[in-house]
């Protein structure tokens, strides 16, 4: 692929020598006959991605009918008078979400030939489409729209019904629970994500994973193992690499529910692009008499796009903390664009917010992980949303492209570019995909 990108930049050397030339500016570097190889090359390098129905939508607003109930049929006697079941139906809808990367090279008039000018600016395009694959990838599995106005939700924001907190070392139990959850004709749309090291823990449970033959190929063309059939898609997005650090938590005031002298246990996460990381060390917490709200405070982290507390209830031990709340990472201005990080948060909320929680942070000395199953029937459960239009409603040339090459800015010895797709991930049936926490494979 990086080949096929090579070769689209290289039609542009008549460009690239005048951009060398000229000492005041100079036409686009490239432009967008290059988006389809930049479509292929994101969409291709994550087999979720890869895997998932892409629908062209006409619109920033994506909307569909859910059916929520289905009508019945009975055995009634030839004279009898069937009495009308309707189906249920309501509409659903998903606000497209953009996600963009900035890329700039410079140096392109001092470079020796022009391909070296061509070297260099794939070599920048290389890594802003990593970053997009990264972004949008992150975003699919772990985006919350409700917690952050300016991301779509994902997998993990949607999947409730089918949410397990499994508190232990991997098991086929666990899977098949997890399968058996799903109708039965929905099974060959079915793909596991988990890390290599589960799938590795997994294959000395299940001898049929052992065996080199008992693969399946899926999403252009990759050979993976299976469970029951089911592909298993070896992730980077399910398994915690770094640690929250330290949280503080001081008395804030008399305006809120909690327990005023009331002893609370806190802990953080932080989501990046990768998936929720593991939660900090615990930080203990005695309110004054009088006081019944506190005020969180941390540091910011870097490539965090949201953060969760988990606390304990009132007098609650530190291992019943839960989901407390989920925060986005950013402050924006009333265009969207980032202004700062959010380091604090002001709790007010009443134990029985945790009480009607199901999430559990996930912990480094227990080496939790998290695995998904997603079903992939369009149909029936996950649809990713393209808007093929730029931000002023202006339909690009070529609605195949999910991904676009902007040209911003160009002199005679730099070019400034941005990547962006308007896209969402349409959840269907969040009942026909599952979840499991704290799964360990060790």
């Amino acid at each position: 692929m990086k080949r096929a990108l090579e070769l689209a930049l290289a039609k542009r050397v008549d460009e690239v020598i005048a951009l060398a030339m000229d000492t005041t500016a100079a036409a686009a570097f490239i432009d967008n006959d290059i988006n389809k190889e930049i479509s292929r090359e994101i969409f291709l390098s994550d087999p979720l991605l890869t895997a998932l129905e892409k629908k062209k939508v006409d619109s920033k607003i994506y909307e569909w009918k859910k059916v929520t109930d289905m009508p019945s049929a009975d055995a009634e006697g030839e004279n009898a008078t069937t009495v009308a079941s309707d189906m249920t139906a309501g509409d659903d809808t998903v606000t497209m979400k953009v996600v963009r990367s900035k890329g700039s090279v410079t140096g392109l008039a001092s470079a020796a030939t022009v391909q070296d000018q061509v070297d260099l600016f794939q070599e920048d395009l290389d890594l802003r489409m990593l970053a997009m694959k990264t972004a949008i990838s992150g975003y699919v599995r772990w985006g919350n729209a409700t917690a952050d106005a300016y991301q779509f939700n994902g997998l993990n924001a949607v999947i409730s019904s089918n949410r397990t907190e499994h508190a232990g070392t991997i098991t086929t139990a666990l899977l098949d629970s997890m399968i058996d959850a799903i109708p039965a004709e929905l099974h060959d749309s079915l793909m596991f994500e988990m890390s290599s090291q589960m799938i590795s823990k997994l294959s000395t449970l299940d001898p049929t994973i052992r065996k080199t033959i008992d693969k399946v190929e899926f999403a252009g063309g990759r050979r993976m193992a299976r469970y029951r059939n089911i592909p298993l898609n070896p992730s980077s997005f399910v398994r915690p690499t770094t640690q929250f650090g330290a949280v503080g938590v001081a008395d804030a005031g008399a305006g809120g529910a909690l327990d005023a002298g009331g002893t609370y246990n806190y802990y953080m996460s932080a989501i990046t692009s990768f998936g929720e990381q593991y939660a900090s060390p615990v930080t203990n917490h005695v309110l004054a008499g009088g006081q019944n709200e506190t005020t969180v405070s941390w540091t910011a982290v870097a490539g965090a796009k949201l953060y969760r507390i988990y606390r304990t209830e009132g007098a609650g031990a530190a291992n019943t903390a839960k989901l407390l709340v989920e925060l986005p990472a950013h402050t924006y201005d009333g265009n969207g664009t980032i202004t700062g990080n959010v380091t604090s948060y002001n709790d007010k909320l009443a134990d029985t917010v945790v009480a009607a929680a199901v999430d559990y942070p996930l912990q480094l000395a227990d080496a939790d992980e998290v695995i998904f199953l997603t079903c992939l029937n369009k149909k029936f459960s996950l649809e990713l949303a393209i808007l093929p239009q730029n931000q002023r409603g202006v339909e690009l040339k070529d609605r195949e492209n999910l991904v676009y090459f902007k040209d911003l800015a160009d002199t005679n010895d730099a070019d400034n570019y941005q990547l962006q797709s308007y896209l969402a991930l349409a959840v269907k049936n969040e009942n026909k995909n599952a979840m499991a926490r704290r799964v360990r494979a060790v």
